[in-house]
């Protein structure tokens, strides 16, 4: 039995469905165009980081450290963030990105086409996505100073909700779906000759 009636309280959830998956293959275009131009102002992006975000003397006990001495950590602070941001743009998230496109394409394909088993594998990468964001949540809350880490969990756990909230969504047209094909497999052969004529 589905769990939801509906998406957003007034759309069928075949609407909703489709609507989705063009939203996810849409923001997957404009994530890997945002991560291409984000390789350009890495270096900005790091300086950034290091200044803003991290205490360096109290994160790594460098207080009583000379400035010089500082400075050279600073350095191969940054040159580490630099190299560590490439490797995730280029190893995770970009391929992550074209992956969820692919999955995005197969989930509005499967709405349209009423094919039940197209959604599964968006159904199975949405878990994947809503587990490592519970564990950037986490890790965030725990690494960054209380004012970054609230903001972090906040804005974690209202994304959290909409992401739980759509995979309901989907989840309930998949199993809309499967009804469906029981209804189908169950019913007399008469039955299947008046509804298709129908």
């Amino acid at each position: 039995m589905a769990i939801l009636r509906r998406c957003c309280c007034c759309f069928p959830l075949r609407g909703g469905t489709v609507t989705l998956g063009v939203m996810g293959f849409t923001g997957t275009i404009t994530v890997i165009i945002y991560l291409i131009l984000s390789l350009i102002y890495v270096d900005e992006i790091a300086t950034f980081v290091m200044e803003k975000i991290i205490d360096f003397p109290r994160a790594f006990g460098t207080r009583h450290v000379p400035k010089e001495d500082q400075d050279k950590m600073k350095e191969e602070l940054h040159e580490i963030l630099v190299h560590v941001y490439r490797i995730y743009v280029f190893v995770l998230a970009i391929p992550g990105e074209i992956l969820g496109g692919i999955l995005a394409g197969l989930l509005v394909w499967g709405a349209v086409k009423k094919r039940r088993n197209f959604l599964l594998p968006w159904l199975i990468y949405a878990i994947m996505v809503m587990v490592v964001t519970v564990v950037c949540i986490i890790t965030c809350v725990v690494i960054l100073p209380v004012s970054y880490g609230i903001t972090f969990l906040i804005i974690g756990v209202l994304e959290l909700l909409v992401m739980i909230y759509f995979w309901l969504v989907v989840f309930s047209f998949f199993q809309q779906l499967r009804e469906n094909d029981q209804m189908n497999i169950n019913s007399p052969a008469e039955m299947k000759r008046l509804t298709s004529h129908v």
